[in-house]
């Protein structure tokens, strides 16, 4: 069996060939898996990927499904011991959405970008999200979070929705959301987040 170095390096190939057009990440991890099985199918998911996508495109009512995790690149991933990571890094955070009260949160985009959280306690966030100048990134902006400024997210987008952020930015949004919405402070979090190096999280969406 091929090593998972091996398989990302097979990938990061295909990736250059494909790069002047939107890749089939679904169509790569199949591949994958059927040449070296599930785990390494799985690492796929675990490499940080990203749509070039429009504003309009996030249009409608999505509710957080749980955590995301990526890596930076394949080599911090293989380095933080694989897809197992990125499941552990998830599950810790599962604790932190809740508290947070963005467990089941909804998130409603129109397609202007304009941006409606409403938390599980029914406390309410407005803003908006608008295209970055790097392809696959947005700006996000919460009005009643000015001090966090402007956030760039890593937006993917399939039958589920992923919006990720810088592990130093999430950990701000998370902890500013808590205290908005009346929990204590999260500092854990931060401890948490600092030990992965060249990590992304944030949140998986359903369409509602």
């Amino acid at each position: 069996m091929k090593s998972i170095k091996t398989i990302l390096a097979i990938a990061a190939i295909m990736l250059s060939f494909s790069s002047a057009q939107a890749f089939d990440w679904e169509s790569l991890k199949k591949t994958v898996t059927n040449v070296a099985g599930e785990d390494a199918g799985n690492v796929i998911d675990n490499i940080l990927k990203t749509d070039n996508l429009e504003v309009s495109d996030l249009e409608g009512t999505w509710k957080t499904s749980g955590p995301s995790v990526s890596f930076k690149s394949e080599n911090v991933l293989e380095k933080a011991g694989g897809a197992a990571a990125a499941s552990t890094i998830e599950n810790k955070l599962k604790p932190f959405y809740k508290k947070a009260g963005l467990e089941n949160a909804t998130f409603r985009f129109t397609k202007e970008g304009k941006l409606t959280i409403t938390l599980k306690n029914g406390k309410k966030l407005t803003g908006s999200i608008k295209k970055g100048t790097k392809e696959g990134t947005m700006i996000l902006t919460l009005d009643k979070l000015k001090k966090l400024g402007k956030l760039t997210t890593y937006v993917s987008k399939g039958t589920s929705l992923s919006i990720m952020f810088d592990a130093t930015k999430l950990m701000k949004l998370v902890s500013s959301i808590a205290s908005y919405s009346g929990s204590s402070s999260l500092t854990s979090i931060t401890s948490l987040l600092n030990s992965y190096d060249g990590v992304y999280a944030g949140f998986k969406f359903d369409k509602e």
